[in-house]
């Protein structure tokens, strides 16, 4: 069977790929692709994997969880069960592994002719036993095209930006530079914004009280809550943005495509 990791990331990579009313069978597989945040190897299938060593010896381990030691796992067996044959990678880096996943998908998604969509987000899966409070685990996916979709309110992704560790307002204040916007233009903030840099009355919300705190999951679970914000009407421009916890900051302006037209 699956182990979580995997199965987090394949349901959420279907669940978001029938929200976008695509599919990946046959044909239509080979021009899509798939990009994950990824930062650990399972625990359940490490604790198992430990288990036949220890019942058996090193001769007798089991392959197919010794296959599983890899942090592009995740990705190479949703890949295959989903029919998704385009370009696939994993991104590890931090807290922020799965926005910049899906910061590296736009760009797959921009400089690709080949693909006509990508899907891209992160997974986590909490370690067996006790496990910290307010702890979460989970996946969460977006589909990702360099074009507008037929009859869908498109959500654009403006403006980004990469910064070294600790350098949250540095990349926000990049994302939102690329995106011609200032902070007082924003109508939500996503994820780890500096109160420094956002007037206090801008709408703020954090993924982690929604979904306990995690790395690759919540910082993608970020740019989900964007997204749909922005898709929903709630909000025309969003910044969201997530501290790497030691690796890269990044931060992502998103807006509605009419905002474009009209700068």
């Amino acid at each position: 069977g699956l182990d979580p990791c995997s199965r987090y990331l394949t349901g959420a990579a279907a669940l978001a790929l029938a929200d976008a009313g695509m599919r990946t069978g046959g044909a239509a597989g080979q021009k899509m692709g798939l990009v994950a945040g990824v930062n650990h190897v399972s625990a359940e299938s490490n604790a198992a994997l430990v288990r036949t060593i220890r019942d058996r010896g090193y001769r007798g381990m089991s392959a197919s969880l010794f296959s599983r030691m890899v942090l592009n796992a995740p990705v190479g067996t949703c890949s295959k069960l989903l029919g998704i044959k385009g370009a696939l990678s994993t991104v590890s880096a931090g807290d922020a592994a799965g926005l910049l996943a899906i910061l590296y998908a736009a760009e797959l998604a921009a400089t690709r002719p080949e693909l006509d969509a990508i899907l891209a987000g992160g997974v986590d899966e909490l370690p067996p036993g006790d496990v910290a409070p307010g702890a979460g685990e989970g996946a969460a996916c977006v589909v990702l095209a360099g074009t507008r979709p037929a009859a869908r309110t498109a959500v654009r992704l403006a403006g980004s930006g990469i910064a070294g560790p600790g350098r949250i307002e540095a990349a926000a204040r990049a994302a939102l530079a690329a995106a011609a916007l200032e902070p007082d233009a924003l109508d939500a903030v996503v994820g780890t914004v500096p109160a420094a840099l956002v007037p206090a009355a801008v709408r703020r919300i954090d993924p982690d009280e929604l979904a306990g705190a995690s790395e690759a999951f919540t910082s993608a679970l970020a740019f989900v809550i964007g997204s749909l914000l922005v898709r929903s009407g709630a909000a025309r421009r969003v910044l969201v943005a997530r501290a790497g916890g030691g690796s890269a900051d990044c931060a992502i302006a998103l807006v509605r495509e009419e905002e474009l037209h009209a700068a």
